[in-house]
């Protein structure tokens, strides 16, 4: 017989087990379904490839940080973030895409999986004209053979279904144009519609079922670039920069990777080669306006010396008007310089925003100021790029227009310094251009006049032979500006993919599984209010558990089933009374428990073991079935006609196909069962009973349906109370508690229905004697 312990409120790791064992069906068919998604992912999800390209960034400091003996390492850092975000802007998108054809994209199947061409398609498609609303959309190509296929649009019933279902919401019709295209075309004609006009020419054998084609314009597939650019610095304080592109195909990656390295650097040099062609602009400017003077000079002078008498200067004349055109020459170049200066400072001064500043490359001879300004412009270019991207109260926006102000007030010093020398050197030429003009006071009035002629024909050609000296050295300078950045190494094709890690993937997915698998368990094992093992009766009640049958799935499940009712009876038979007779009374919560199946199968138990006498009282009157069990009649004799006084005893009595067995049904159904049981007469008949058997078996009504067995119960030497498992409720113990509790009732409990196979470490059946007795009853058969 089974005690009860007594139990805590803590994990139990054996309970826990039986869980998982009640529901590894479940429990494997997640793990089964988490296989089957994550190998259905592992195998369409497509290979990604990653090239990479090394590049280095040097940055140009000359008269930048002046005040500082070498650049901090944060500032090179920040300078390279910012560098970062120029990589993967736009304006470098759209510059790298002027170098690349992917607009005309080309797939196949290949083992259910679309796969993409690139460079290697068997056709090429080729088309003037295509709507936008065929931007994407893909072409299906059927070869038909050598010179003929089927071309259709692949209409997506997704997209479609879901345009008709917003319509619905939105209570208007979908403005969208029912794109559809199906006929058989032939090579190299060209193929023409109210949407498109292109053409397919065959490369060579296309023997795939399945092509198919998308078109996009070129100049729409900036996205293409930036969704797999990725800028990295290798590391925090380096200089050298990892571009790294993601592509579903390696060679286009490679591609790609290079064609944006390459922009990057051209835009760099198309930003410093801007200040040489500006200033060539300036020079050539100047030049046309000092040439169109010399020419005057030149006739003015020629005029003069054709109508007088003088033709050429004394020596001392020409000796001063040397050094005067020589003066006058310089004189102009820092005019030059103070009017560019001037007008670059007058702008710094009055403009308050960093967008409305505009700095030219100006021919000035100053490097600081030059080198300054080209900082200045290229921290405007990243200004530009960044404020697309970002807000103005972004961190890396406001730390480069920080930088911008410090170069421009830099720049405000310098000039002004710079305006100061400029202007000191003016003053000492303009005093020696005095002495010398009062030297030729002394020289006769025609000599003056033409020494003015001649000096002011030299300054002209001076300055003009000046300018044309710069404009050389600006075109050697434009054309030898080389970029500050470098590639150090370029994207080659990747031979195999970085992602997707199928087996991580699929491992994955069995963890999931397994996981999942093990919470609905337990989330079902938490809703599940069934009473389930021994040990959850243990946990509610202190009432012992006299047997615990199990589940009969099938015929030969029967013998371990009779091997647990012998254990009930040898329970059962080690009761302490002394008795000649004793009444057991078997009863149940609600119907199907197994009441009426157990109370036959240990009717049949105590009959054939002992030579003891027994008899079963079909007390459940309403729903009577405990003689079918023994295949009788229920006529019209029953316990029904026996209280109710219309026969004796012995009449209804009736005998069963084994040995010292004996039946009572319950008879025609009574219209009020109740009051039958109550009345004195079956205590009578059962103080009767007790004189001629040994064992009287009662099957009751269920107790939580009517209370007729109470009775019957109160005169009982044991009540059965059976349970069966994953089926009666944990609400049963209210019931069998509260009775134990307010009557003198010797209870028991018997577990019925146990899925062996579930938890056959924990109960142990297959012994040797129960061996023994399965073979024993296969033998003698068992009915």
């Amino acid at each position: 017989m089974y005690h009860n312990k007594d139990y805590e409120d803590e994990i139990d790791l054996k309970d826990l087990l039986l869980t998982l064992l009640n529901y590894k069906k479940s429990i494997f068919i997640f793990i089964i379904l988490g296989i089957a998604i994550s190998g259905y992912i592992a195998y369409f999800k497509p290979n990604i490839y990653q090239a990479q390209t090394l590049i280095k960034i040097t940055f140009d400091k000359q008269g930048y940080y002046d005040d500082f003996l070498m650049v901090s390492p944060s500032t090179q850092n920040s300078e390279i973030e910012d560098e970062l975000i120029v990589l993967q802007s736009t304006p470098i998108a759209q510059k790298t895409i002027k170098k690349l054809n992917i607009g005309t994209r080309y797939f196949t199947t290949k083992g259910y999986k679309e796969i993409e061409f690139y460079q290697n398609a068997p056709f090429s498609v080729s088309y003037t004209y295509i709507s936008p609303l065929l931007y994407g959309k893909k072409f299906i190509i059927r070869p038909l053979g050598d010179k003929e296929f089927i071309l259709e649009l692949d209409t997506n019933k997704f997209d479609s279904f879901m345009d008709n279902i917003k319509s619905i919401f939105k209570n208007k019709q979908s403005n969208k144009q029912n794109i559809s295209f199906y006929k058989i075309c032939k090579y190299g004609e060209n193929i023409q519609n109210d949407l498109f006009v292109l053409k397919v020419d065959k490369i060579y054998n296309l023997n795939n079922k399945h092509y198919a084609f998308s078109i996009m314009p070129n100049k729409y597939m900036t996205w293409f670039i930036q969704q797999g650019i990725h800028a990295n610095a290798l590391s925090k304080y380096s200089s050298i920069v990892s571009l790294t592109f993601y592509d579903t195909v390696p060679l286009r990656a490679s591609d790609i990777a290079n064609a944006v390295a390459q922009a990057y650097i051209e835009q760099n040099l198309e930003l410093k080669s801007k200040g040489a062609k500006k200033q060539l602009h300036f020079i050539d400017m100047q030049l046309d306006a000092i040439n169109k003077t010399l020419q005057g000079s030149s006739k003015k002078l020629q005029k003069y010396k054709a109508t007088n008498i003088v033709v050429n200067l004394s020596n001392k004349a020409n000796i001063t008007a040397n050094k005067l055109s020589s003066l006058e020459s310089q004189k102009y170049e820092i005019d030059m310089q103070l009017e560019i200066l001037k007008s670059m400072l007058s702008h710094l001064q009055h403009t308050n925003s960093i967008k409305k500043l505009k700095l030219d490359y100006t021919p000035t001879t100053n490097k600081s100021i030059s080198s300054l300004i080209e900082q200045i412009q290229i921290q405007l270019a990243k200004y530009s790029t960044m404020s697309v991207h970002y807000t103005v109260n972004h961190p890396g926006v406001i730390k480069l227009k920080r930088e911008i102000l410090f170069l421009v007030k830099s720049l405000k010093q310098t000039i002004k310094s710079n305006i100061g020398i400029l202007k000191k050197q003016k003053n000492l030429i303009l005093h020696s251009i005095k002495e010398q003009e009062k030297r030729l006071k002394n020289v006769p009035k025609q000599e003056q006049e033409l020494e003015s002629l001649t000096r002011h024909f030299m300054v002209n050609e001076k300055i003009y032979s000046y300018l044309l000296e710069k404009r050389a050295e600006t075109a050697i300078l434009a054309s030898s500006t080389i970029s500050n950045t470098r590639i150090i190494q370029k994207a080659t094709s990747p031979s195999s993919p970085i992602k997707p890690r199928r087996k991580l993937i699929v491992m994955v997915g069995i963890i999931l599984g397994i996981i999942f698998g093990i919470l609905q368990a337990l989330i079902r094992k938490y809703f599940d209010n069934t009473i389930k093992t021994q040990e959850d009766i243990q946990k509610n009640t202190t009432l012992p558990i006299y047997a615990t049958l199990p589940l009969i799935k099938q015929q030969t499940s029967l013998p371990h089933y009779m091997e647990a009712v012998r254990t009930l009876w040898v329970n059962i038979s080690f009761l302490g009374d002394h008795k000649i007779s004793k009444v057991i009374s078997i009863t149940s919560s609600i119907s199907g428990e197994g009441k009426t199946f157990s109370i036959y199968n240990l009717s049949k138990v105590i009959a054939s073991s002992t030579s003891k006498k027994v008899i079963v009282i079909d007390m459940d009157m309403r729903r009577s079935s405990l003689h079918k069990k023994f295949n009788i009649d229920s006529d019209n004799k029953g316990l029904s006609t026996l209280l109710s006084e219309h026969f004796g005893l012995d009449d209804v009595i009736k005998h069963t196909a084994f040995e010292n067995l004996d039946i009572i049904t319950s008879g025609p159904k009574a219209p009020n069962p109740t009051r039958l049981i109550m009345s004195e007469h079956f205590s009578t008949f059962i103080e009767e009973l007790k004189k001629r058997y040994d064992y009287i078996l009662v099957d009751t009504p269920p107790i939580g349906i009517v209370s007729d067995s109470m009775k019957i119960m109160h005169i009982s030497d044991l009540v059965l109370y059976v349970i069966k498992a994953d089926y009666s409720s944990n609400d049963v113990f209210k019931i069998i508690n509260d009775l134990n509790k307010t009557n003198k009732i010797n209870f028991g409990i018997v577990l019925n229905g146990v899925d062996f196979e579930k938890s056959y470490y924990h109960y142990g059946y297959k012994s040797e004697y129960t061996q023994y007795y399965i073979k024993k009853e296969e033998n003698d058969g068992i009915k």
